[in-house]
């Protein structure tokens, strides 16, 4: 009888004790706690960012030469930067100027001794001509050679370094800064 009566106590011990941990878990994720330690990482992240005006390079509405535009981008590490840099060359929020390149989408990126590799997918509606391809070649590298520490770009299509950009114009690999 006092053995069954042990138990019972010690079960009873058990389950209140898997009760209060379970209920002091849930006080430590619910949302009044998460907000605060969101809003250190926001802090955090803010004092992280850095702001840097670059030049991106688009095309004259005809498309037949290259354009320069300053704008400035907020990145927080080296290759948020780059990542950030690319999506400026995406942009088309200018009037008088064409971006070739947003309608390419960005698959992944990275930075290791001084070679950035690009790795892109090119959709159907993106694919443009011989000079639209130069043109759009000549805007990345004069776009991303800006930055002292990017010494080659490698540029891979679906994670494949293909021997020609869009069909037209042949791919170096890499692309050296010293190429013209």
């Amino acid at each position: 009888m006092k053995k069954r009566m042990y138990i019972s106590i010690l079960l009873c011990i058990i389950a209140m004790a898997g009760i209060a941990c379970d209920s002091k878990s849930t006080t430590k994720s619910s949302a009044p706690n998460q907000g605060i330690v969101y809003e250190t990482d926001k802090t955090i992240n803010q004092v992280n960012d850095q702001t840097e005006e670059i030049f991106v390079y688009f095309v004259d509405s005809q498309v037949t030469k290259l354009k320069q535009s300053k704008t400035e981008i907020i990145y927080t590490n080296g290759i948020d930067k780059y990542e950030e840099v690319f999506k400026a060359l995406q942009s088309n929020s200018h009037s008088n100027l064409v971006s070739l390149w947003n309608k390419i989408e960005l698959n992944a990126m990275k930075f290791h001794e001084g070679v950035l590799t690009i790795d892109i997918h090119i959709p159907d509606k993106a694919r443009l001509g011989s000079s639209g391809e130069l043109l759009a070649l000549d805007a990345l590298k004069e776009t991303m050679f800006q930055f002292e520490e990017i010494h080659s770009l490698e540029l891979l299509i679906d994670g494949k370094s293909l021997e020609s950009f869009m069909g037209h114009t042949e791919l170096e690999h890499p692309i050296s800064r010293n190429n013209p």
